[in-house]
């Protein structure tokens, strides 16, 4: 447990029996007086899904009397014995959203030499490793969050759920290409809601058109801005 003081970051470390986790909160990205704690969860929720798998023994539970103004650092050290080799490329951070009773992949960075997984989020919850297998089909893709709400802290929406080397094209209801992704190593892409020059994409509808494994998908996704 630690309480927030102006102009200090804070790193909060938990022992778990897969390995350690680390939560790197920036100066500053909650309100002075706050509380955080972090926890081992006495229950974790299912995976639920295609082709997602928990790491065992990998959940946190991070709890406060506020939400991040700056996204928060997790880091993950997991062991070898919890994960093949071949697979290490394909872990990564979740955290369980209840409104939508789902877990939600975060964009996540594999350290494999130091056994350490990496992701960022704007909302503290239950987070714990998963690893993603290719799915066969497209029909399997889903967005998380839908509608994406910068506002709320929400920094990016996570395409799951697809196969090997998936291509994700957004577009505005006319027709106009807002960006153009690739499914990264975890078989998933991430869109950040700005279009091809960086600049933040408006609030609306958004077509998806998703390609992979021989076949295509169209699904709606939302910006709320």
């Amino acid at each position: 447990i630690a309480m927030v003081r102006t102009g200090q970051p804070i790193v909060m470390m938990i022992t778990t029996s897969a390995g350690a986790a680390t939560v790197s909160l920036p100066a500053d990205s909650l309100p002075a007086g706050a509380v955080v704690s972090v926890q081992i969860p006495g229950s974790v929720p299912g995976p639920g899904g295609e082709g997602f798998s928990a790491v065992e023994n990998t959940a946190i539970q991070i709890n406060s009397d506020s939400q991040p103004l700056l996204p928060a650092t997790l880091s993950f050290l997991y062991a070898n014995t919890n994960v093949e080799s071949q697979t290490s490329a394909k872990l990564t951070v979740a955290r369980f959203d209840p409104a939508q009773n789902a877990w939600v992949t975060l964009p996540s960075a594999v350290d494999a030499p130091n056994r350490v997984v990496r992701a960022q989020t704007g909302h503290f919850s239950l987070f714990q490793l998963m690893q993603l297998a290719p799915s066969n089909t497209v029909a399997t893709a889903k967005a998380f969050p839908n509608p994406l709400r910068p506002a709320q802290g929400q920094s990016a929406m996570t395409f799951i759920q697809l196969p090997a080397n998936s291509r994700i094209r957004i577009y505005t209801l006319k027709g106009v290409l807002i960006k153009d992704l690739s499914a990264d190593a975890v078989v998933m892409a991430s869109w950040d809601g700005t279009n091809q020059f960086g600049a933040a994409a408006a609030s609306g509808v958004y077509f998806v058109f998703a390609q992979g494994a021989g076949e295509a998908r169209t699904l709606s996704v939302a910006i709320e801005r």
